[in-house]
């Protein structure tokens, strides 16, 4: 049976940790493939962190280093010294490794610099359409993380949408079989007993808050153009993120009743849809939301106007994040209307057509499907760079972004 270690920066609440939990726990309970997990920072969600330990050994990377200090930083993280020996000692019969982003990749390759990993398959998922064509002019860390990826066979390279590998085909001169592309999955089982309240005043949001999800701060707006807060409705965002206080300070200035609940629990996640009267969001929530029944209107990343591609069960095909879709695109202003001046027959049916469109990211299907991904893949031709370069450089580019002086990094999903 195949051993597959999935390494990830983090494993906070959030569309890739939560697929790879899902994924792990499918996996294991079906017999694709047992999983390890390698967390390259301290920042964990307790209730997602239990879930995975249920069917997996989670491996927390700073456990096997001298220094405790800026342990939550995956970017400093991966340059502290390390007992590499010790950690392949660990992974040892190890078939496969998954990584998620170009960070997890350039690990994993050094991970894998030993004859004993000469036989391991790497693979690699592209998790946010931007995470491999981002730039940093002139930084040498950035032109090895490219390379790094660049290496990577194309049956190797799990894309979640055909739109996507279109682009990366296009961009990197590279062809990905039909066979790595399929959609996300997500465990619908505990959503089905669910359901929306069309009486309830409550909108809700759900994910991180950050400025390339600009449909959040125009959420708040649109609220505020329709006057919502006359007619009782509120609205409740559950994350965390940098941008989380000029959200706050956008919804005051308007005047609207924005309710920040901070970190959310996927056990917690039923009860909140139940008392939804409709999701504004992306990511792998929108898919848990439509499977409760809840309308869900689309967030576009980096999309900053208030367009939407409209209701997720009105969505064809499996792309929704990207703005640069062939889908026409409306307001925000005109779906929240639409559902506000609908009535019973018309909201149920809403509801319906959510519920049937989630059942095209169910786990239980991606799982296999990912299981022959991995069965497909190939050995990765390894490649040469100077160690030092890449850290000094890195180094210097986090302290450019910090200082305003570069955005490379900062603005990567921008």
């Amino acid at each position: 049976m195949k051993k597959v270690l999935f390494i990830v920066p983090t494993f906070e609440i959030g569309g890739i940790e939560t697929f790879i939990s899902n994924l792990i726990s499918v996996a294991s309970e079906n017999g694709y493939f047992e999983s390890l997990l390698l967390v390259l920072s301290n920042r964990t969600d307790k209730s997602l962190m239990e879930r995975v330990a249920a069917h997996t050994d989670v491996v927390h990377l700073s456990d096997y280093q001298l220094f405790g200090f800026l342990s939550n930083n995956y970017f400093f993280n991966i340059v502290k010294p390390t007992d590499i020996g010790a950690l392949r000692d660990r992974f040892k019969g190890v078939t496969h490794i998954h990584s998620v982003d170009s960070y997890t990749n350039e690990f994993a390759v050094d991970l894998c610099r030993d004859p004993a990993f000469s036989k391991v398959k790497l693979t690699c998922g592209v998790y946010h359409s931007k995470e491999y064509t981002w730039e940093e002019k002139g930084a040498y860390f950035r032109d090895v993380q490219k390379e790094v990826f660049e290496c990577y066979p194309g049956e190797n390279v799990y894309i979640a949408n055909k739109e996507v590998a279109s682009i990366y085909e296009e961009t990197f001169s590279k062809k990905y079989p039909s066979r790595v592309t399929f959609p996300f999955g997500v465990d619908l089982s505990k959503y089905r007993a669910a359901g929306p309240d069309q009486t309830s005043k409550n909108i809700i949001m759900i994910g991180r808050f950050v400025k390339f999800k600009a449909y959040q701060s125009e959420l708040i707006r649109s609220f505020s153009r329709l006057r919502l807060a006359e007619k009782g409705y509120q609205l409740h965002f559950y994350g965390f993120g940098s941008n989380e206080r000029n959200l706050d300070d956008l919804a005051k200035s308007l005047e609207v009743p924005l309710v920040l609940h901070g970190k959310v629990t996927h056990d917690s996640l039923p009860e909140i849809f139940q008392n939804a009267f409709m999701f504004v969001g992306g990511g792998t929530t929108i898919i848990e939301a439509s499977a409760a029944g809840v309308p869900s209107i689309i967030g576009i990343e980096s999309e900053f106007s208030d367009r939407t591609y409209g209701f997720f069960g009105d969505l064809r095909g499996h792309s929704y994040n990207r703005n640069d879709l062939e889908i026409v695109k409306v307001s925000i202003d005109e779906c929240i209307a639409r559902l506000l001046d609908s009535d019973e027959a018309f909201y149920q049916a809403v509801s319906n057509s959510h519920r049937k469109k989630s059942y095209e990211f169910d786990i239980d299907s991606n799982a296999k499907s990912f299981d022959e991904y991995l069965e497909g893949s190939s050995l990765y031709p390894y490649i040469s760079y100077s160690k030092v370069r890449y850290l000094c450089s890195h180094f210097v580019c986090i302290a450019l972004n910090v200082l305003g002086l570069s955005q490379g990094i900062k603005t990567r999903y921008d």
